[in-house]
């Protein structure tokens, strides 16, 4: 498959809003959708794919649901089985046509945005802890600096390519690095 868009769908929770955000898509857009799923019914699946061209996934099944949405946003590069993928959050919704998007994946590799509070060193929720972010992640590995930013994960666009996949697989690494000292989700 050329292009489509997936998403995430963790619990009941995001169910609304992700068919308000199937049925914005399905309004402006006729590619397929890859859905990740966990928690949710069975008994509800038939309300996802009414919108046709539709399919469900599973997602990561960690106990924790916060660690769990994680972990299928880290598994979105080997989900997605379409050579160009936009991936958006179920809270958004389309008022037009995102083709363009599709069209400058033929230009580079990777499309991300930087977070409305870009700056690392001062975030208050990258953590759930209570110490300062910027050293925090510095003591354990993570090659930062008072220069590096963070980026919105709400929209995320990537073509199938070599460099791609490094940058999800180095991604995971550095995310189970702070998982396993349990600062986000003990």
């Amino acid at each position: 498959m050329d292009r489509g868009f997936i998403i995430i769908l963790i619990g009941l929770y995001s169910f609304h809003d992700c068919v308000h955000f199937l049925a914005s898509v399905r309004k402006v857009h006729r590619e397929p959708i890859i859905i990740l799923i966990d928690r949710v019914p069975r008994f509800l699946y038939p309300l996802l794919l009414v919108f046709g061209n539709v399919r469900l996934q599973d997602a990561p099944k960690p106990e924790n649901p916060v660690l769990a949405s994680r972990q299928a946003k880290l598994a979105l590069y080997p989900q997605s089985p379409f050579e160009k993928t936009i991936y958006l959050e179920w809270d958004i919704c389309l008022l037009s046509p995102i083709y363009e998007v599709f069209d400058y994946l033929d230009e580079v590799d990777l499309l991300i945005t930087e977070d409305g509070q870009p700056a690392i060193a001062k975030t208050a929720n990258l953590l759930r802890v209570k110490q300062d972010i910027l050293s925090t992640l510095e003591s354990i590995g993570l090659p930062l600096n008072v220069k590096s930013i963070q980026y919105n994960g709400g929209f995320i666009a990537f073509t199938k390519s070599s460099k791609t996949q490094e940058l999800f697989i180095n991604f995971k690494k550095y995310f189970d690095m702070v998982v396993a000292i349990k600062m986000c989700y003990s």
